[in-house]
């Protein structure tokens, strides 16, 4: 004979059952008919809840939101009874004081009920805003530089290339996007560039410079001067980020530049004028040895380019010390003044011809483009002439 088991304790296990699967559920979990109105809501998060449960249950949607939100739910749960599908969406509710989003589910239980399965995304949700707003102010960043901005796979292939690209190599943003960037480099570059690749590849967060040739939409090399940086390990980027800039027109320039220097320095030293380059406030910025023989001025007092102790020891050899100091202190006052001046030096012969020599100087503005513009210079004399019949002549350079 067989004894049937209690129902009673059958039925308290069920429940113990279902109490602890509610109670590992986050979700909020609704059952609401045809017409809109609570049925039946789970125990599973009541602080997810727009009101306590006591005061929903009975209730139409109409009754608790607001008419617009009330019809789109409605919209919601007449497809999922008509269409016998389950509908998704996103909606949010003020809970407790903020903002929480939802992803629902609206499913068809019966042929005038529906359950209702809500799922709190605020955190993702914010991620995702975050993310947009970071990903809108990079494109602002990038789109309105003059440097490119690059993102290279682990292989060197493009996938993505900022807006610059067109005015620095010719190529629109999406131009090159697929292509390995190594095709781009100069075959003499293309070796060093691969290995500062691998480099990178080797050491996440590392950066490397360098400059190389790359090749131009127009079949031209042009110089670039290129930064990489190892970001595959954030997840944002999960790339190599190199960017470059055009710098042929500066290398160009500055060979054209170092060559004019080339050419002037040699001038500097190769005329017979003594030559003393001292800036607005008196500092000395150059002179030629032609200017320290003439002058007799001990390299020590030179090489320390302290204009005070430099005139010093020259006005102890002019005749009117005076007078020179003034010509020079006017000169200071007027940057832009040029003057002709005949210095007598005291107690200097000019190959025993006499007991004093006179060279006349000159002195104007610096002429060049690079600093100091605008600068005095103290008198120069240009060297003795042997012959005493010959006056020496001296140069106020600038």
């Amino acid at each position: 004979m067989t004894t049937a088991k209690p129902a009673a304790p059958v039925a308290r296990d069920a429940d113990a059952e279902l109490e602890a699967l509610f109670a590992a559920i986050d979700d909020v979990i609704l059952v609401l008919d045809a017409d809109g109105r609570y049925v039946k809501i789970a125990p599973t998060n009541p602080s997810l809840l727009y009101r306590p449960a006591a005061e929903l249950l009975g209730k139409t949607l109409r009754e608790v939101f607001d008419p617009t939100q009330a019809e789109q739910f409605m919209e919601y749960i007449r497809t999922a009874l008509t269409t016998r599908t389950t509908v998704h969406f996103e909606y949010s509710l003020p809970i407790a004081g903020r903002e929480v989003w939802f992803s629902g589910a609206i499913s068809p239980m019966s042929r005038d009920q529906v359950v209702l399965v809500g799922r709190d995304i605020t955190d993702r949700k914010r991620a995702a805003e975050r993310l947009r707003a970071s990903e809108q102010r990079f494109r602002a960043l990038v789109e309105h530089s003059s440097d490119v901005i690059t993102l290279l796979a682990p292989d060197g292939t493009v996938i993505y290339a900022s807006p610059s690209t067109q005015p620095v190599l010719g190529y629109g943003a999406t131009e090159n996007v697929g292509r390995s960037a190594f095709e781009l480099v100069h075959p003499d570059d293309r070796a060093d560039a691969l290995e500062l690749f691998g480099e990178l590849m080797q050491r996440p967060g590392h950066l490397v410079k360098t400059e190389l040739r790359a090749l131009h939409k127009d079949g031209s090399w042009r110089r670039l001067e290129a930064v990489g940086v190892n970001r595959l390990d954030d997840p944002a980027i999960r790339a190599i980020v190199v960017t470059y800039r055009d710098i042929t027109e500066r290398q160009r320039t500055e060979r054209d530049l170092r060559e004019t220097l080339s050419l002037l320095n040699a001038t500097f030293e190769s005329t017979t004028d003594g030559i003393l380059v001292v800036d607005l406030a008196g500092h000395i910025i150059s002179f030629n040895r032609i200017f320290a023989e003439l002058w007799r001025i001990p390299d020590s007092i030179l090489e320390a380019k302290d204009s005070a102790q430099t005139l010093a020891f020259v006005l102890e050899q002019v005749v009117d010390p005076a007078g020179f100091l003034n010509k020079i202190r006017e000169l200071y006052a007027r940057p832009d003044a040029s003057s002709f001046d005949v210095l007598t030096f005291k107690g200097r012969a000019s190959d025993g011809c006499g007991p004093s020599a006179t060279s006349p100087t000159r002195s104007g503005p610096n002429r060049f483009s690079s600093p100091p513009i605008g600068s005095p210079k103290p008198p120069m004399p240009r060297a003795p002439s042997r012959s005493c019949s010959a006056r020496s002549i001296g140069s106020w350079v600038s």
